[in-house]
This record gives structure tokens, sequence and C-alpha cells, in this order.
């Protein structure tokens, strides 16, 4: 009991510290909504499909642009809204869905901690394989697809080993970043921290229904190269 007591004066200084050390997980990097133009290497069939400004930037240090995210317009979706569910991130997208387009400004790792490299991508949608070779990457079975500009289609891709071979790096696997939920009330865009030290990038991205409803859902996108400092 008298450890006890002892510890209870102790706990607010705790948890401001461990709120200042949640803070501080981002440090060095800012993300902003942002009025750069959809980047000219877009393939034309996706531009109508993608925002042309508004995208997504995220920087780190004194400018230094890590990469800008122009999401789809709105992703067709089985129902609105759209939420995590069934033991997934997203419940109710298409394998293979356009989420944005991507033009990452340097090098850095995938979600396997494979290396990718600077460039333009389309960002589909992808689940994991639910085989033994696949267990315990990561908490949920959903993948943002890298897909090199100059390999995807710009179209439809509905065929799974289409977009896996869209999808490959020089590392031979597909490009990937995690995929999480975002808790809720978490404004977009911002910053947040994965359980893994992770640096979390949440965005927003509109869904259509079939019925031609609108809503938007939240999305974490987590490139494991970019560690929380």
């Amino acid at each position: 009991m008298r450890s006890h007591r002892r510890l209870a004066p102790l706990i607010p200084f705790l948890f401001a510290a461990l709120v200042a050390s949640l803070a501080g997980a981002q440090a060095g990097y800012k993300v902003e909504a942002s009025n750069v133009p959809l980047d000219g290497d877009t393939k034309e069939s996706l531009r109508p499909l993608v925002v042309e400004s508004g995208g997504v930037t995220l920087t780190k240090g004194e400018g230094g642009v890590v990469g800008v995210f122009w999401p789809v317009k709105a992703v067709a979706a089985r129902q609105t809204p759209v939420a995590s569910g069934d033991g997934k991130a997203l419940n109710g997208i298409p394998e293979g869905s356009l989420l944005g387009v991507l033009r990452l400004r340097m090098n850095g790792l995938d979600a396997k901690e494979l290396p990718i490299q600077s460039g333009i991508y389309a960002v589909r949608y992808l689940i994991q394989p639910n085989d033994g070779n696949h267990l315990g990457t990561s908490q949920f079975p959903d993948f943002a697809a890298l897909c090199r500009m100059n390999l995807d289609p710009g179209g439809a891709v509905a065929d799974r080993q289409e977009l896996i071979d869209i999808a490959i790096g020089d590392s031979g696997h597909p490009s990937v970043f995690f995929l999480q939920p975002a808790p809720e009330g978490q404004s977009v865009p911002s910053l947040g921290r994965s359980e893994m030290g992770q640096l979390v990038l949440y965005v927003g991205i509109n869904a259509r229904a079939p019925n031609g409803d609108e809503a938007e859902f939240k999305i974490g996108f987590v490139p494991n190269g970019i560690r929380a400092e």
C-alpha cells in the first residue's frame, strides 16, 4: 500500500510525460492540405478521377517535401459510410480500387522494410492474402499498393494478380504501406503514431455508394520507412 501512496502523486506527471512523448513522435514532420497541382506525370486516364488540386503534403525539417498525395474524388464503394469492421481497416472497398496518386520525393522503405524509390505512383487498395506466408505482418490485412505510374493501366484493376504485378518494386515484392483505421474524431489531414512507433498519415477520402450517396472516410497510411522520432 505504501508504494501505491508514493506513486499516486506522480501519476499526473507520468501522464503528462506520456502525452509529451506522443506529441513529440511526429517531431520534424508536418502535414498540411496544399494547393499543389496534380503531378503532370499522372496518366491522362487517371486525371479526371483524382482531385486536381488540394493534395496533402508531408514535409520534414525546413520545408523538405517527403511526398504529396492527391486523393481520388470518390472511390466506388459497396456502401457508405465506409468504416472498419470484420477485422479490416476498411469495409466495402473493392480490392484494386484507386485511392489516389502519390509523388514521393525521397527514397525510403515500404511496410515490409523493402526499398521504395522516389517517383510517382497510383495508390490502390490491396487485401493481404489469408495464408501462412503473411501471418502477423500487420494488425489489419489492408494495404495501399504503390503502383508505378508507367505500369498502372490507368483504369479499373479487378484482377488480383494484375494488381500485384503492377505493384512489384525493385525488391521483387509489391511495394505497400500499411493501412489502419482513424481513431474516432481524428482530424484530417493529420499525423499520428502507430503502436510500433511509426508515423501515420491520416487523410480523408470520399466514397460513393451504388445509389449515388457520398460520404468521407478517414484512413491512416503507415509508410514504414518514415520512423517517428
